[in-house]
């Protein structure tokens, strides 16, 4: 790839990266927009409510959620999703700002410029903590949604002895990226060395 290749690129992916940067920090102020929302109008909302969505099944129920919800729990879960909207919508604007000061060399044709490595050696680390977060929201989410429906009496049948909960814990596409990260923190640490050399041998 040549240099003016490089730049059309880089500059390219920075416009698509600064709308993706807009876009988190709307997605955090909405998050936050509606926790006191649900505060305030949750319970009137949720009792409402004719369906029920578990995973990717969507139950249709006859009265409302107060037969089958214990509303103060689902009022948490709710909360707490929007907790961690707005913890994963600033964790991605961090991590896009960090993208974008890899790209600002790159626009000028220097994709080796000092400090690059190290930019992506943040990546890695936000990458990591991200999903140490989304575990762990997972988990925790997940038996506050267990504990919010009365699953006894939506699945009253004899055929059903218990439920047990299983939260998914994929953390092995997050274990992958960060091991790339780190590995391409390596060898553009390598490239600004050359290019350290270079630009002193000039």
């Amino acid at each position: 790839m040549n240099k003016q290749s490089l730049t059309k690129i880089a500059g390219a992916a920075d416009v698509i990266m600064k709308i993706f940067q807009v876009m988190s920090i709307v997605a955090a102020a909405v998050c936050a927009v509606f926790i006191p929302l649900t505060l305030i109008f949750g319970e009137k909302v949720i009792a409402d409510a004719s369906n029920l969505s578990i995973g990717s099944v969507i139950l249709h129920l006859n009265g409302d959620m107060t037969d089958y919800l214990d509303i103060p729990s689902i009022k948490l879960y709710i909360l707490l999703t929007l907790v961690i909207g707005i913890v994963f919508s600033i964790a991605l604007w961090y991590f896009i700002k960090v993208l974008r000061r890899i790209l600002a060399p790159m626009k000028e044709g220097n994709p080796f410029e000092l400090g690059v490595s190290d930019n992506i050696r943040r990546l890695a680390w936000t990458a990591l903590a991200v999903g140490i977060i989304d575990a762990v929201g997972n988990v925790v989410s997940s038996v506050f949604e267990l504990r919010a429906y009365d699953l006894k009496a939506i699945f009253s049948n004899p055929a059903i002895a218990s439920f047990d909960l299983k939260p998914d814990l994929n953390v092995w596409p997050t274990v992958i990226m960060v091991v790339v990260l780190f590995l391409l923190s390596a060898v553009f640490k390598y490239g600004e060395m050359l290019q350290t050399e270079s630009d002193e041998t000039l």
